[in-house]
């Protein structure tokens, strides 16, 4: 059976020898991006091992000194992921979208419920990673996720990719601007039959062992120091689960594909976006595939980024942002420094010595001392004190533990976290309004970082959006769908679905960066809503303060005790009711079964009456002037359907005999445009007939 060939796969379109130069220039590349990035890999080493708290064996002062550490820098990682996590990944939804032009609703609530099972149930390593991404994130000042299609599992992806696996140029402030971006796949040999097997990938020779080459670390002092702190040691040899360096490089070549015949055509010498997978020892190219997809809503061919960087304090002169490494490791490092030397100090202090005279003729060996014994002394001298002088170290130094205190404070600021941040208690006298605005201004930092991982996911779920459109499963889009709901019945194809103009975000509020601060906020606008003379008597406005309430309490069952209210239908009032009501400002709705034209009389009559103009007040007149429009917009509708149904009616071959169950006359009448219904609107002379809001306004008669 011959072996499937990939379309997607350019490798399979392009000679050896340029597929050979391609490869050379990809490795090259790759090792001079690493070149310019050796300082950061440097001190990102040193990050981990304060992280950690791996300690290097002391000498000095004295062997074995004391070597202790304070672990400031992973506390505020820990607070800074737990925080962060709560906010971006709500315990329900994570995806929310929405059409702002009103005319895809459903398609909308379709998509939201895909998007968030993908989220939860379908790709299982999303929720992981992105735990893991918000842990290096503060650590590293950068973290990378990558959304894709994998060939392999069939479905989307979305996983984490660390900066000791993404290598790009230093140099450029934007991760869209970068002109190479390379993930460095460490993959197992087994994957990469699998991938020839199908044609996914080229077959090369490329050694299906591992070599020192292939396992050559592209940091190799990083790594080792890592290797250190994480107490790991690497096979000699890997015969059983043998692995390759594989350079997965996102970049501009000068190839000319056409996505809709698939093929190569002429090089028109633009470099244009591909995606290049070379194995880094051989720098064989096994796959080559365009970045480009077509955008339907605007028409023409985007630039696929796969890889969303999530970034904690901006970097003007790179996209490998600022951390917590950046910012504590020097301060975690002098107050690792004086708390050793305090405790030194009082180790000092603590022990017994001196100098003994060596003529005191006392005899040498150790004197053990034991409670209410006396031991018997033979000395030559009359004053024991003349023959030892014990030495008096100093205690601690005060001024050392307010040094210390004072460096730890200043990390607490700097890291948001504070004593009543991490879950302290604040005096028990504190106001709940005042307890939240100082949770607020203690968490500007913190809401401003939050606000940052906020667009990134966003960016993130952007690019989930447009792989469902190109590779979206329908069973499964059908089967994740609840078939009772209306949503379900206009339902025609999930991938129309995803070519709408719909528009997808986070359902996490950016400006409310703890559990604690939502609920707070979500009572104050439950009881101005229940206190408010605006609110207390709407029903609707009750529904959604209390159902925000216990969401916030994190209440996943909502809808079985709490019910939506119905929308309250306008009354059917008299016109003479609905006068008084425009008296007292109130409107009311003309409704499609009223007897138009007596409405229409009774509130003329008023609008010529002496009432208009003393009693009533602009807001009234132009809640009347409504009124009288609505009833003459029904009475227009009516009027035509009638029409068209006896013209409909009519025989063919003209109106001599009348339309079918009327008059001669009358159906003549309909199709010169005199309308019965509309004739029982009185005329009213043209000019003015009443003041209004805005002065006079002229009212003519109703013509058919």
């Amino acid at each position: 059976m011959a072996k499937e060939v990939n379309p997607n796969n350019l490798a399979y379109s392009l000679e050896d020898e340029e597929l050979d130069k391609i490869g050379v220039l990809c490795v090259e590349e790759f090792d001079a991006d690493v070149e310019s990035r050796v300082g950061f890999d440097e001190r990102r080493a040193g990050w981990l091992k304060l992280f950690a708290g791996i300690r290097e064996k002391k000498t000095f002062p004295w062997p074995n000194a004391s070597n202790t550490h304070i672990p400031l820098l992973a506390y505020a990682c820990l607070q800074f992921q737990a925080r962060a996590m709560e906010a971006l990944v709500p315990s329900k939804n994570v995806a929310k979208c929405f059409t702002a032009d009103g005319a895809h609703e459903e398609a909308a609530k379709r998509v939201e419920n895909h998007l968030n099972y993908q989220l939860a149930t379908e790709m299982e390593e999303w929720e992981e990673d992105m735990d893991s991404a918000l842990m290096a994130l503060p650590l590293m000042g950068s973290v990378y996720k990558k959304t894709c299609y994998d060939p392999i599992k069939k479905r989307n992806i979305s996983t984490m990719v660390s900066v000791d696996d993404f290598v790009t140029n230093y140099g450029h402030p934007r991760l869209e601007d970068c002109f190479r971006k390379t993930h460095i796949l460490r993959m197992p040999v087994n994957e990469i039959k699998k991938r020839f097997a199908e044609g996914i990938w080229k077959e090369q020779d490329i050694p299906m062992v591992a070599t020192s080459e292939s396992l050559a670390e592209t940091m190799p002092e990083y790594q080792q120091e890592k290797d250190n702190i994480n107490a790991q040691t690497k096979p000699s040899n890997q015969i059983y689960h043998p692995v390759r360096k594989i350079l997965e490089q996102h970049r501009n070549l000068d190839l000319n594909y056409e996505p809709i015949s698939m093929k190569l055509l002429p090089s028109d010498g633009i470099e244009h976006p591909y995606v290049v997978w070379v194995d880094y020892e051989t720098k064989k190219v096994v796959r080559i595939t365009s970045r480009t997809y077509f955008d339907s809503d605007r028409d023409r061919y985007e630039t696929m980024e796969h890889f969303t960087h999530y970034g904690m304090i901006p970097n003007p002169e790179s996209h490998y942002w600022y951390g917590f490494g950046h910012l504590v490791d020097h301060i975690n490092e002098t107050a690792d420094t004086l708390l050793n030397q305090i405790i030194d100090s009082g180790t000092l202090s603590n022990m017994q010595g001196g100098f003994l005279l060596k003529r005191s003729g006392m005899k040498r060996g150790d004197i053990k001392w034991e409670m209410g014994k006396w031991e018997e002394v033979d000395i030559m001298t009359d004053d024991i004190r003349k023959a030892m002088m014990p030495l008096q170290f100093r205690e601690p130094s005060n001024v050392l533990f307010t040094l210390l205190g004072l460096l730890q404070g200043y990390v607490k600021e700097l890291t948001t976290t504070a004593d009543w941040m991490s879950g302290g208690l604040p005096p028990s006298d504190t106001a709940a309004t005042t307890m939240l605005a100082t949770i607020e201004q203690g968490l500007k930092v913190f809401s401003t970082i939050q606000k940052r991982c906020h667009r990134s996911l966003k960016r993130e779920l952007k690019k989930m959006f447009i792989l469902n459109a190109m590779y979206l499963d329908e069973k499964v889009y059908f089967a994740v769908q609840d078939s009772t709901s209306k949503e379900f019945k206009t339902l025609e194809s999930g991938r129309k679905d995803y070519s709408s103009l719909i528009e997808v975000i986070p359902s996490s509020d950016p400006n409310i960066t703890s559990k604690a601060e939502r609920l707070i906020k979500s009572q104050q606008v439950l009881q101005g809503v229940r206190t408010s003379p605006l609110t207390k008597d709407n029903p609707l406005a009750q529904y959604y303060a209390e159902y925000n309430y216990y969401d916030s309490l994190g209440v996943t069952n909502i809808d079985q005790f709490l019910q939506k209210p119905e929308q309250e239908q306008p009354k059917d009032l008299p016109p003479i009711e609905e006068n008084a009501l425009f008296i007292k400002e109130q409107s009311i709705p003309a409704l499609p079964h009223q007897d138009h034209a007596g409405h229409y009389k009774v509130h003329e009559a008023l609008l010529n009456s002496a009432v208009w103009s003393k009693y009533l007040t602009p807001l009234g007149k132009k809640s009347c002037e409504m009124n009288m429009r609505e009833h003459l917009a029904f009475a227009y509708e009516q009027s035509e359907k009638q029409a068209l149904q006896q013209r409909q009616m009519m025989p063919q071959g003209g109106f001599s005999g009348g339309a079918v169950g009327t008059g001669g006359s009358e159906g003549m009448a309909i199709e010169q445009g005199n309308s019965p219904i509309l004739e029982q609107f009185e005329a009213t002379p043209e000019g003015q007939v009443g003041n209004t809001s805005q002065g006079t306004r002229p009212y003519t008669r109703i013509e058919g």
